[in-house]
């Protein structure tokens, strides 16, 4: 119950690139990018959610490496979980 919708590449192909991904969650919701953010752990998650306008929070327990995420624009960059809660609700 804490999130309405996850997106993902696809087990069967579809998807396979970050921009589609984020194009599903986008059809799917039927919301502007303004209003959503993006949680990754990759550059690749921050340059596709920049792609669409998305602020993206790079999360540092996930595959990162190094300064990769410093790298590539994050809109902030999380140490925890909690951190992200912390930026959302401000």
């Amino acid at each position: 119950d804490l999130f309405d919708f996850v997106s993902g590449a696809g087990l069967n192909g579809d998807r396979t690139t970050k921009q589609e991904v984020i194009q599903h969650a986008l059809d799917w919701s039927g919301s502007d990018a303004s209003e959503m953010i993006m949680v990754g752990d990759r550059k690749y998650d921050v340059l596709g959610a920049r792609s669409f306008g998305i602020d993206c929070i790079g999360v540092r327990y996930g595959f990162s490496q190094g300064d990769e995420l410093e790298q590539c624009g994050c809109t902030m960059i999380a140490e925890t979980p909690e951190d992200i809660l912390t930026y959302i609700t401000g």
